[in-house]
């Protein structure tokens, strides 16, 4: 019997921060490079991909991509195939409609902010159907999204 019950079909989402050791300790919250990308599990074609952010939080990474992926899904006229991602956090966010970060705003973090705050406006104007589920990747394996970084 297969241990992992991996989905064969939806979207998965993941984000990745580079550069941030150090930077809880120093600043209190942990911030670097950011970006995100989101992949067909049917087909394995990578849907959307990101620009880098230069000063942002996984956080906020993994929530635009999440509804990143819930905007491709909705450009193509689909409000049925789930969106995946494997943070709880974040996932709460889009379910709730509601976001939080400890990012100040200065020159550096502003576009990281503006994305995010655009992409909750997108959530709050259209409010998709689209099951958001969680990635467990202790019984699913590891997210197909995931930029190997760790």
């Amino acid at each position: 019997m297969d241990k992992f019950r991996t989905p064969l079909t939806g979207i998965v989402a993941d984000a990745s921060c580079v550069g941030g050791n150090g930077t809880k300790f120093r600043d209190g919250y942990f911030h670097g490079r950011v970006e995100w990308q989101a992949m067909d599990l049917e087909t394995g074609e990578l849907v959307l991909t990101s620009h880098v952010q230069e000063q942002s939080t996984v956080n906020i990474g993994e929530y635009i991509a999440i509804v990143d992926a819930l905007k491709y899904l909705n450009d193509k006229g689909d409000h049925d195939t789930p969106v995946y991602s494997d943070s709880k956090i974040c996932i709460n966010w889009v379910k709730r409609k509601f976001t939080s970060t400890n990012l100040p705003v200065n020159n550096a973090t502003r576009p990281a902010l503006n994305e995010m705050v655009d992409a909750y406006e997108w959530l709050m104007a259209i409010d998709p159907n689209n099951p958001v589920l969680w990635w467990n990747k202790y019984t699913m394996g590891e997210n197909p999204a995931d930029f190997r970084r760790k």
